[in-house]
């Protein structure tokens, strides 16, 4: 993981802030996200994808209708 950080600040670095080179930087680390998040869910096994599924489930669809149904009482 630190190697991942010190590539970033080197590359973003020597590339200045660009639009492009935002987006490119942006597109490497989703994919090193990816990347990290597969890798933790080989090494844990896929015992780990209920877990995963149920937080995903909870960020973006519970959360966004109980502030909508909040919303109403205010």
């Amino acid at each position: 993981m630190l190697g991942f950080i010190i590539m970033m600040l080197v590359v973003s670095s020597l590339m200045g802030c660009q639009r492009g080179m935002m987006r490119l930087l942006g597109g490497f680390f989703a994919f090193m996200a990816f990347m990290y998040g597969f890798r933790i869910l080989l090494f844990a096994g896929f015992h780990l994808l209920p877990l995963i599924i149920l937080i995903w489930a909870i960020g973006n669809i519970i959360v966004p209708f109980a502030r909508g149904f909040m919303s109403k009482f205010q």
